[in-house]
């Protein structure tokens, strides 16, 4: 029961962070800087959260080092490719490239390589998950920049699954113990990254572009968001890492997936007035039978 409940924590996490981002997005157009600067701005207040809930004190593990200097680049890549993904796509689209990737990439790793259990019914649910997935996808390339935006999809279809692959991983090395420290220095790297990334920006475009980028990016709504954002944005790693702990990847992956698919649809339907076509609703459809058929 605790699994499942950390599931459904995690769902409503990931949708918490799908508006922040789609309402931050709206009427900004995501330029490099203004991608690594959200990203900025986002590892500021991931960093404080996470000393604070370490009560000012962050232990030095070097395995926690090796592994928060790897993770920084899911997280970067993940929020970079959201923010451009929802500038193109429909929430319910979005969440269904997210989703397919989680699902092929991560049933393939847990089931190849650590040769968790992988029965009928899952199979069955994995193969209406992916049909979810793949209905729509033809939507996107009737409007004129469907084939860049279905470039930007793919590739944010590879980051999510390296991203659930990254957390099992992490969830069954019996090493770490602090994973609070994994996430603060995450957050460091996160920074680091993001601030040499805006400084080679400068020094090739000159401080014109970038300042003015600064200007439309730090606004009171931009910084309050992407504050609000640190929390389901940081605690949805830690949400899913401890499930992750209670129950096998494939299982993992197809609720959440399912959820998350789900959830979306009906934002992208009430909260952002967005058009849902046929297919999104079949896509919607399979997704309620897979979750009723997972074990």
């Amino acid at each position: 029961m605790q699994a499942y409940i950390l599931v459904l924590l995690s769902t409503i996490l990931t949708l918490s962070t799908s508006v922040i981002i789609k309402k931050t997005q709206q009427g900004i157009k995501p330029t490099f800087p203004h991608l690594i600067m959200v990203n900025l701005i986002n590892s500021i207040f991931g960093t404080l959260c996470f000393w604070v809930l370490g009560k000012f004190r962050i232990g030095v593990d070097p395995v926690v080092l090796i592994y928060a200097a790897i993770f920084p680049l899911f997280v970067i890549g993940n929020l970079f490719l959201q923010l451009l993904v929802y500038s193109r796509v429909s929430v319910s689209f979005g969440s269904l490239i997210n989703t397919s990737g989680r699902i092929i990439l991560s049933i393939l790793f847990g089931t190849l390589i650590l040769r968790e259990p992988f029965s009928l019914r899952l199979l069955l649910a994995v193969l209406l998950l992916i049909a979810a997935a793949l209905i729509p996808c033809r939507n996107i390339l009737s409007v004129k920049t469907g084939k860049s935006s279905l470039f930007f999809c793919a590739l944010w279809f590879l980051v999510a699954g390296g991203m659930a692959i990254f957390c099992k991983i992490y969830s069954i090395d019996e090493r770490l113990t602090d994973t609070n420290s994994m996430f603060f220095f995450t957050n460091v790297f996160c920074f680091a990254i993001c601030l040499v990334l805006l400084i080679g920006y400068r020094i090739k475009n000159g401080t014109g572009s970038l300042s003015q980028t600064m200007r439309e990016v730090v606004r009171p709504r931009i910084v309050i968001s992407m504050g609000i954002n640190t929390i389901p944005t940081n605690f949805v790693t830690i949400v899913n890492v401890i499930a992750l702990q209670l129950m096998p990847l494939s299982v993992h992956t197809v609720l959440t997936s399912s959820l998350a698919l789900v959830g979306s649809t009906l934002l992208s339907l009430w909260v952002f007035r967005e058009r849902v076509t046929r297919n999104d609703y079949i896509a919607l459809i399979l997704a309620v039978i897979a979750i009723a058929l997972n074990p």
